[in-house]
């Protein structure tokens, strides 16, 4: 994980927003510390397929999604060429996602990698409070195995800790596991749920234009947080 990467045969390079291990940092500490380079670097080892495969798993480029209303679709580009895909690996290049894909990641990684279907109603009832329809969870994909999700809990937790980027999303008392994009870019992104050791609630936050506030996106997504908590 060097300070800088160069993209293959081009003059433009990926550099980290901050320090990065010394530039040998562990797989945890890239991940808590949003290691540009580190990233950018493996996707280029997996490729644009195997990227893509995974981005697939979680419902991105997927046309059946419905809530039940139908909804824009999260895209993963296709035909990159190596810089791109290096830049698409670190959420950068032509990748799109919605607030509710946002979520999405979260819900999966606390279902231990089991996403499911998402809904906008849970139940309706007739003006006299008797029930006449309520949703029922489904499994939507496979994302990973639960060993890989419990693992990928983990690094997320490291974000909300002393030292990572995402302490404002912290819920005293409450173990938050999260992932922030407030650095660089048009948008502030926040994926995040809780309680990490018992999962109730996952949420997704995209703050649009935020400027210098950026990093309010943790914040609004601990208000979400706790809210659902409460």
């Amino acid at each position: 994980a060097p300070g800088r990467l160069r993209l293959p045969g081009s003059s433009s390079y990926v550099a980290n927003p901050a320090p990065c291990g010394d530039a040998r940092p562990t797989l945890m500490y890239a991940f808590q510390g949003s290691c540009d380079t580190a990233f950018a670097g493996i996707g280029l080892q997996l490729g644009q397929d195997i990227l893509r495969d995974q981005a697939e798993a979680f419902g991105f480029n997927a046309a059946d999604l419905r809530v039940p209303l139908a909804t824009t679709a999260s895209t993963y580009p296709q035909g990159m060429d190596r810089p791109q895909t290096a830049l698409s690996a670190i959420g950068h290049h032509d990748d799109r996602a919605t607030p509710l894909m946002i979520a999405m990641l979260s819900a999966a990684v606390a279902d231990n990698g089991v996403l499911m279907r998402p809904y906008l109603v849970e139940e309706v009832r007739l003006p006299d409070g008797s029930l006449i329809g309520r949703a029922t969870p489904t499994p939507y994909r496979r994302t990973m195995t639960p060993a890989q999700a419990r693992y990928l809990a983990a690094m997320m937790t490291t974000v909300t800790h002393p030292g990572g980027p995402g302490t404002a999303a912290a819920i005293p008392g409450v173990e938050v596991a999260a992932k922030i994009a407030a650095t660089g870019g048009d948008h502030a992104l926040a994926t995040a749920f809780a309680p990490a050791n018992a999962p109730e609630v996952a949420v997704g936050v995209v703050l649009e234009n935020p400027g210098p506030k950026a990093g309010m996106v943790a914040t609004v997504a601990r208000a979400v947080l706790e809210a659902a908590l409460a």
